[in-house]
């Protein structure tokens, strides 16, 4: 991240809500394996894209594709 942040980009990062390695407690478990695997990333990068805008006043001028 440092470098992204060094050269002005904006940079999100996250431990997708666990502190342990690997994601057997979802094993035979979709609705975890979701969570682990997918939801995480999605909710920081549509709260990422929020805060971007919000700064810069436009996500045309930013390169964010609207939301589906």
């Amino acid at each position: 991240m440092a470098p992204a942040l060094a050269r002005g980009y904006a940079t999100t990062s996250t431990d997708t809500g666990h502190s342990t390695a690997g994601g057997s407690f979802a094993l035979g478990h979709r609705e975890q394996l979701i969570d682990y695997a997918y939801r995480p990333e999605h909710e920081m990068t549509v709260k990422a894209n929020a805060i971007i805008k919000a700064f810069y006043g436009s996500a045309d001028a930013i390169g964010i594709e609207p939301e589906a």
